[in-house]
């Protein structure tokens, strides 16, 4: 608590009270703990409450034997306070009308080992949901996330074609990523489970190739993917890795249409 409460003094002012109330049930995400905060401020009572959520890492020993978790949220501290602002930077300089920002914003970060936190937007407040984690996505909803999959992508082209040291620079602070170490068992497991729920969605017959494919990375998940971190392609990006539908929310205009 006392590194929160240092992490939180430069985001409000000594003047403000604090609320916690979780911001996920506990089941629903293993890599930590989401708190939502809210902020009001004493001395305004007509004031605003501004809101927050905290992303915070277990400390969990055994947790931590399964799962790189410091290097995962160091990770995503990097991605939050540089690889993020770099990508607004290059839309703001090549004048884009409409920018992409798939994320919240970020405020502030710990790293301590163990204690290891993030201080984010709380977008719910602005009108975003989440979608039943036990019902698949339609059509709709899973091509709107491959389109903004293909934006957040195309800034890493932009990066590395007109700033190529700086994509340098991303590449050498993002070596230790979730996929970086499988001597967690964890990682195989989960990847295994994964790929064997995707299988059941295809037809060993009529998605022939498909399901072979998805037996072969099933079979071998470490030799795919040690294989595809160590390519020298040039179509490397910077990418979302978790792609489990607690991971997005959307927002709805009064057609009920996400976006």
């Amino acid at each position: 608590m006392e590194a929160l409460g240092e992490c939180l003094k430069e985001v409000v002012s000594d003047n403000y009270t604090l609320q916690f109330s979780t911001g996920a049930d506990e089941e629903e995400n293993m890599g930590g703990s989401i708190i939502k905060v809210d902020a009001t401020d004493r001395t305004k009572t007509d004031e605003p409450v501004t809101n927050f959520i905290l992303k915070c890492a277990p400390p969990s020993s055994i947790l931590r034997s399964m799962i790189p978790l410091s290097n995962i949220y160091n990770i995503e501290i990097y991605l939050y306070s540089t690889v993020f602002p770099e990508f607004t930077r290059i839309q703001s300089e090549k004048n884009i009308l409409i920018p992409f920002k798939p994320y919240p914003h970020f405020y502030k970060s710990l790293n301590d080992d163990r204690e290891e936190m993030l201080v984010l937007e709380n977008v719910k407040q602005l009108g975003y949901k989440h979608q039943n984690r036990h019902q698949p996505l339609d059509y709709v909803y899973v091509s709107l996330i491959v389109k903004q999959y293909a934006k957040l992508h195309a800034l890493s082209y932009a990066i590395r074609d007109q700033k190529p040291k700086l994509f340098e620079s991303f590449e050498k602070n993002m070596q230790n990523h979730f996929f970086g170490d499988f001597n967690f068992g964890g990682l195989v497991v989960t990847i295994r489970q994964r790929t064997l729920n995707a299988l059941k969605a295809l037809d060993p017959v009529k998605d022939a190739l498909l399901y072979d494919q998805f037996s072969y990375f099933a079979e071998n998940p470490t030799q795919v993917l040690q294989n595809l971190i160590q390519s020298r392609s040039r179509n490397k990006v910077i990418s979302h890795i978790d792609c489990g539908i607690l991971n997005f929310l959307f927002k709805y205009e009064v057609s009920d249409c996400a976006h």
